[in-house]
């Protein structure tokens, strides 16, 4: 077998050309903003773990999605996955993982899987994104959207629940009980509350005028709750306050 990686180093011309092809995927991490170390040594467990706790923070703030494969026989390399670490968005379940081979050297049979066995294994209608990256594999996980969770499915309580976009829409159009994850609307004499984590007073609906008022205070104040305000746009309230209200 010919040596790909002839002249690699000596500005013969023959050799990082050669194998850019076959660890693309590599590159593609590293433009991701996932830095490989160089040295002959395996990155160490605390390493990955820091990266991948890193990326998901960063997957968080910036409102990252699985990309979901709508032809997979038109899925080329380098592959449009997001690496999110351990978050998983809103409106998001994991159902499957895959151990990968990135380094485009691995052999079928050895523990990770080549390429043409994880495209064996990718569906189309579902998503996919990189949650663990190490020096030469990485693990790509298989997502699929929750069901149109709100208003159909309910509490035991009888509360409605909802995704933060739908929780948004709901509060806008006059409900009075409902919530997400860390959202919820709280009714009372006066006022209809959307309220964040059981305190911050995220927008208020007037029950005598209708009149809604966002407190755009709170944006900013984490990543999590700004990106909660953009979700359920609440740039649509009739009033904008600087104030951080709360209960």
């Amino acid at each position: 077998m010919k040596n790909t990686r002839l002249g690699l180093g000596k500005n013969l011309g023959s050799g990082y050309k050669n194998i850019l092809s076959r660890d693309s995927y590599v590159h593609a991490l590293s433009a991701k903003g996932v830095k490989q170390q160089y040295s002959l040594n395996m990155m160490d467990l605390a390493t990955i773990n820091r990266i991948n706790k890193e990326q998901a923070g960063k997957a968080m703030s910036e409102g990252k999605e699985p990309f979901v494969v709508k032809d997979k026989t038109a899925l080329k390399m380098p592959f449009p996955f997001p690496y999110i670490g351990d978050y998983v968005p809103d409106g998001w379940e994991k159902t499957n993982e895959y151990f990968v081979d990135s380094s485009g050297f691995g052999s079928e049979g050895e523990s990770a899987m080549t390429i043409r066995q994880f495209m064996q294994k990718v569906r189309n209608g579902y998503g996919y994104a990189i949650t663990s990256a190490g020096q030469f594999q990485v693990y790509v996980s298989e997502f699929k959207k929750k069901d149109d969770y709100l208003s159909v499915k309910k509490m035991k309580r009888g509360t409605p629940r909802y995704t933060n976009s739908k929780m948004g829409r709901a509060f806008f159009a006059g409900e009075t009980e409902g919530k997400s994850l860390h959202i919820k609307i709280v009714d009372t004499p006066d006022e209809t509350l959307l309220v964040g984590y059981g305190w911050a007073v995220y927008g208020a609906r007037d029950k005598a005028t209708g009149m809604t008022t966002y407190y755009e205070g709170w944006r900013g104040y984490s990543p999590t709750t700004s990106k909660q305000l953009t979700q359920m746009g609440m740039s649509d309230a009739h009033v904008i306050s600087k104030d951080r209200r709360e209960l």
